[in-house]
């Protein structure tokens, strides 16, 4: 399979936060509420991935009161909800990972996207409450912890095991504009004053007592970080640097104390957890451009990043805005795949915003480092109508590329490894879509026409047909009352409803191997007169029945499964069933 390598380089002068610019206010949308004066309206669409870029299923979402979660490819769609115009926040959360929470500007009545990257905080020490102690990761981050200075959430004092997970974000991990708690970087001084930062490094710190109960440090008592300097920050490391914390209700960073250099850390002392930063603050400057490919094409989705520690994404019309410090200057450029040339950004005055000449790509990605001219896949998505409708396309290799946008106006196109096999996938509002597609040779364009995202009958069709055993080709259609559907290492699928023609109870019920489309075998069990346990509930064993997975979308989709097997009935009757069932996915 061909590999696909993305090359970033950061190397940290300055700062820009894409799309992390904020109004000067006194207080702060804590991103489950809407500030009605500035509400609008914003589609927002994202990747969540884990500290070694795979993706993670099953993150819960939410922002101003809507929720949803990621799919099997870490993918999320907040479609058209209101949002407040100058700091947008969303919330991630999901067990075995610190939450987060990311701030950007949205770009209103459009698609905004965002790649999110989650930390583990699985226990990395434990120690007793009475004694403390001192607690260390190899990259000599550490922290030092007093003798019976633990407290419940209440505030009642905790004698027992204390379970630690300690975290340490470093500058130089090219995730690091991804991982930052808050996503912008933005903070209030010891004045309240609104700042940016730029970090040297970041502590992460949750407690739990052995019931699993959250704690923290004692009123009074404090504990001692070691923050290591990164390798590229050691030569411009200030003597002394602001602590900062990051207040989860809010979703700014807040000064608190003092870091002093020691050696090769930031030593500070705190009394509390949650991330700690040690940074140095400055004015701000904005900046706003725009990426487009050597064609002159808007390049949604594309990673925006300057010479520092800020990171961002484009919208569906390859536009961006950002925070620069002020008098600082510094460099920007782009990747999609391959990197756009760099640009200077010169010395600004604070408040002033620069338009950034365009940031432009080539007609290339980067396989086995090596640039290779791509070439092309377009289509249009069509409704029930014949309308253009919209929807999340997804283009794929099954190892190192893998692409998405969500779709506006139905028409897509995208720039793809030559010659290789992909998977195109499409999760509409009404239907779903999968295929497996070969891209044409150099830069050419292969045209999948028209994409109809289709179910004439949204609740799904669930019927079979049964012949021997008394049954002569009768035909079962539920009209259905339930549906669900369970994912692990198989699929399990159940439909509960009613005969259409007798109203007599019946179900419908299949488990099977495999989550993607094609040949399958598993267990089928049928009940046609709603007497569970009669001679009339026909069940297969494993591996039996032969399925055609046609169907098997993205959480929120539908999976639908064509079968065609011999069956017997508890007096031992052999019977031929035929059927379809199809779903809404649930997990």
């Amino acid at each position: 399979m061909k590999k696909l390598n993305i090359i970033l380089s950061i190397i940290f002068a300055t700062i820009f936060i894409i799309n992390g610019c904020r109004k000067d206010s006194d207080s702060e949308p804590d991103g489950t509420s809407i500030d009605n004066s500035s509400a609008q309206k914003a589609t927002i669409v994202g990747r969540v991935l884990n500290e070694i870029n795979e993706p993670v299923k099953g993150v819960s979402i939410s922002a101003y009161g809507q929720t949803t979660q990621t799919d099997l490819d870490g993918l999320f769609v907040l479609k058209n909800i209101g949002v407040n115009k100058d700091r947008c926040i969303v919330h991630f959360a999901k067990a075995g990972f610190f939450n987060r929470a990311h701030a950007f500007i949205p770009t209103i009545n459009s698609v905004n996207y965002l790649k999110i990257v989650l930390t583990s905080n699985a226990q990395t020490h434990s120690l007793s409450s009475t004694v403390g102690g001192t607690i260390s990761l190899p990259d000599q981050s550490s922290v030092q912890f007093q003798p019976n200075s633990f407290v419940t959430s209440v505030g009642t004092p905790y004698n027992g095991i204390v379970n630690i997970a300690l975290k340490h974000l470093s500058p130089d991990d090219p995730n690091f504009g991804f991982i930052i708690p808050g996503g912008d970087l933005a903070a209030r001084d010891a004045s309240d004053k609104e700042v940016i930062l730029y970090s040297y490094g970041m502590l992460g710190v949750q407690l739990t007592g052995s019931g699993g109960e959250s704690l923290q440090l004692a009123s009074g008592t404090t504990a001692i970080l070691n923050v290591p300097i990164a390798a590229s920050q050691i030569s411009t490391s200030p003597s002394t640097l602001p602590l900062w914390y990051f207040d989860e209700t809010i979703s700014l960073w807040k000064e608190q104390g003092i870091a002093t250099k020691v050696g090769n850390k930031y030593v500070g002392t705190v009394s509390h957890f949650s991330f700690w930063n040690c940074d140095f603050q400055g004015p701000r400057a904005g900046i706003s451009g725009r990426v487009i490919d050597c064609n002159g094409n808007a390049v949604p989705n594309a990673w925006v990043y300057t010479s520092t520690q800020g990171h961002g994404m484009t919208d569906q019309n390859g536009m961006y805005t950002g925070e620069v410090l002020a008098s600082f200057p510094c460099t920007i450029s782009a990747n999609c795949g391959s990197n756009s040339q760099v640009i200077n950004i010169p010395s600004l005055s604070v408040g002033q915003v620069y338009e950034v000449p365009d940031l432009i790509v080539p007609c290339t990605i980067l396989i086995v480092n090596t640039p290779v001219i791509y070439s092309k896949v377009n289509g249009t998505l069509k409704s029930c109508s014949g309308q253009n409708t919209n929807g999340l396309v997804t283009i794929s290799d099954g190892n190192d590329f893998f692409i998405y946008q969500f779709i506006n106006d139905g028409n897509f196109s995208f720039n793809v490894p030559p010659s290789t096999q992909l998977t195109l996938n499409v999760v509409g509002y009404d239907a779903n879509y999968q295929a497996l597609i070969n891209s044409p040779a150099g830069s050419d364009s292969l045209d999948l026409g028209d994409i109809a995202l289709c179910d004439p009958n949204n609740t799904g069709e669930n019927w079979f047909v049964l012949n021997g055993g008394g049954f002569n080709n009768k035909l079962f259609v539920i009209d259905t009352t339930f549906t669900d559907n369970i994912f692990s290492a198989s699929t399990y699928c159940y439909v509960e409803g009613a005969n259409h023609e007798t109203g007599i109870p019946a179900y419908l019920a299949l488990y099977f191997n495999g989550t993607t489309i094609g040949s399958n075998s598993g267990y089928l069990n049928i009940d046609v007169d709603g007497t569970l346990g009669s001679t009339y509930d026909l069940q297969s064993g494993f591996g039996v029945p032969i399925f055609e997975v046609v169907r098997y979308g993205n959480v929120g989709g539908r999976i639908a499964v064509l079968f065609n097997s011999k069956l017997a009935n508890a007096a031992g009757d052999s019977l031929q069933v035929s059927g379809k069932i199809n779903i809404a996915r649930r997990q």
